[in-house]
């Protein structure tokens, strides 16, 4: 009697995919990003060398995951922050000490989430997730509209000074720009700083605008 041919057991790992992320995770954050590739992280997550080939075809493709992964964990921070202030300007101002947090926490990983060394265009999950976690920053200045008084146009570019501000202090920051004296608390005040001003700043071009307005009533532009 011929014994039935008996198909072999797909691989299982619970959840492969998350796995091997979450390792590629631990790697970055250990300082070890530019060793990463699929056999080192296949041995940290307990899986055979091959076993990543079934999601990533590419180290870049795993990085490319776990940076999507990363930046969903700092839109998750920014949206909570905004989220525990009812006071717009205060949402606005506690997303971008979130964003600071982030940077400031996890260094090795921040510098690989804003680094040329994946291609964007080739992983489009990617420009997705950080797209989402601008767009919260976005929101949260859009909510100051009305008590700050600029117009809905203004929201787009007044964003990208919050991004670029709050951006640009923590990679000053995370890449030791700012000295070894620099504390965290320093920094932080830093930022808030930056904040309080672009907001203060645009509420007072606002309202000389308004003082300069014609007085046949025709309004006159910020």
């Amino acid at each position: 009697m011929n014994t039935p041919i008996v198909p072999k057991a797909p691989y299982h790992h619970g959840d492969l995919r998350r796995a091997l992320v979450a390792a590629a995770l631990e790697q970055i954050e250990s300082g070890s990003g530019p060793q990463l590739n699929l056999r080192a992280t296949a041995e940290r997550a307990g899986v055979s060398n091959a076993a990543p080939y079934r999601h990533f075809k590419s180290r870049e493709a795993l990085l490319a995951a776990a940076l999507a992964e990363a930046f969903t964990d700092l839109t998750a921070r920014e949206d909570a922050a905004r989220a525990a202030c009812a006071d717009p300007i205060d949402a606005l101002k506690a997303c971008g000490m979130a964003y600071i947090d982030f940077a400031t926490s996890r260094p090795h990983l921040y510098r690989l989430m804003y680094s040329p060394e994946i291609h964007l265009a080739a992983h489009p999950n990617l420009i997705e997730a950080g797209g989402k976690a601008m767009a919260v920053l976005y929101r949260a200045v859009a909510d100051c509209r009305a008590q700050v008084g600029f117009d809905e146009s203004e929201v787009g570019w007044l964003s990208r000074q919050a991004h670029s501000m709050v951006h640009g202090v923590a990679s000053l920051y995370v890449n030791g720009f700012f000295g070894p004296k620099m504390t965290r608390d320093a920094l932080n005040a830093h930022a808030y700083g930056f904040l309080t001003t672009l907001i203060d700043g645009t509420r007072a071009r606002i309202e000389a605008a308004r003082r300069a307005a014609p007085l046949d009533g025709t309004p006159a532009k910020p």
